[in-house]
């Protein structure tokens, strides 16, 4: 369901079908998910000083974005059900609905951003490991930042002025300067990894040699584990991320910037179950973090075992004789 014309000063939804109601029900039940993982990031990073490190820093960053994205992408999600579920007239407002695309398209251009800050901070960590402490710094993480959310705002300001003409010069304006960051980011995160495993190759290679002298059969293994670890977490990020978002990316780009009619995939299921994956991205800063970082699942391991005390506490009752 799209709003084909944001000319007026509000909107009134009437009619949806079965799939919007289908497709908002899933996009709801992820996004509320969303909400609460990348909450959780937040918090176990504020409240834990052992995670208060420069890479979690950008992690925060982007689960930030996250929360945002859900949370702007969910209004239209609940007003889909509202009708569904009152069979009345839904009047949307031009300012939230101007909102909502503002904070998803901003959200989403500072997620692909704060993805490649992440890798940039490994990569010179593991390619110039002595000047990584003099670049990554408090006052250039600060900067970082600032600059990365300035240039998601200012990209997604023509969302508000497009939407006071019509919903599909925004989609245009949004298909174009989305794949254009998507595969801009991609590309030079791909260029990151092929450094970084150039890099590996020659130390596996001076490795392999240092044991054959020394004739030590555990040195190559822990380097090779430690390598792992350090460059496990982007790689896992970058691919997970893309796989989910490029096909629906495409699909916008082809729909509205190629072929120009918005229509073409209107109540297709194809395009509603790539727009369903592509929400996945949401998670993945949940998962990869938590599951595979050590510090992130003590901290976690932590925080339920409390809570689960003070319900458990809550629920005893001591024994009065």
């Amino acid at each position: 369901m799209t709003m084909e014309n944001c000319t007026n000063t509000s909107s009134h939804l009437k009619h949806v079908t079965l799939t919007d109601v289908y497709v908002s029900v899933f996009e709801t039940v992820l996004l509320s998910i969303s909400f609460v993982l990348n909450l959780i990031i937040v918090i176990s990073v504020y409240r834990s000083p052992r995670l208060h490190t420069f890479s979690n820093i950008f992690v925060v960053a982007l689960a930030v974005s996250d929360i945002l994205f859900a949370a702007a992408y969910e209004i239209p999600s609940a007003a889909v059900l509202y009708i569904a579920s009152t069979h009345q007239e839904f009047h949307f407002p031009l300012a939230l609905q101007c909102m909502c695309l503002y904070l998803s398209f901003c959200s989403m251009i500072c997620s692909r951003c704060c993805h490649l800050v992440v890798s940039v901070e490994r990569w010179l960590y593991i390619a110039w490991p002595f000047v990584h402490p003099r670049v990554i710094t408090t006052k250039s993480t600060i900067c970082c930042l600032i600059f990365v959310w300035m240039i998601s705002m200012l990209s997604g300001l023509q969302s508000i002025t497009d939407c006071r003409y019509s919903y599909v010069e925004f989609m245009i304006g949004y298909a174009t300067v989305d794949a254009s960051v998507h595969f801009v980011a991609g590309g030079l995160m791909l260029a990151i990894y092929v450094h970084i495993g150039y890099i590996i190759g020659r130390q596996s290679v001076a490795i392999f040699k240092s044991r054959l002298a020394a004739n030590s059969n555990d040195t190559g293994t822990i380097n090779r584990r430690i390598t792992c670890n350090i460059i496990r977490l982007p790689v896992t990020i970058f691919g997970t991320f893309f796989l989910f978002v490029t096909p629906f990316v495409i699909d916008n780009f082809y729909v509205y910037v190629i072929i120009g009619s918005p229509s073409f995939y209107r109540n297709n299921i194809a395009y509603d179950v790539l727009r369903v994956i592509s929400l996945f991205h949401t998670w993945i800063n949940f998962f990869v973090y938590v599951l595979q970082d050590k510090d992130f699942r003590s901290v976690l391991k932590c925080c339920l075992i409390k809570i689960g005390k003070g319900i458990l506490r809550g629920r005893i009752h001591p024994i009065i004789n």
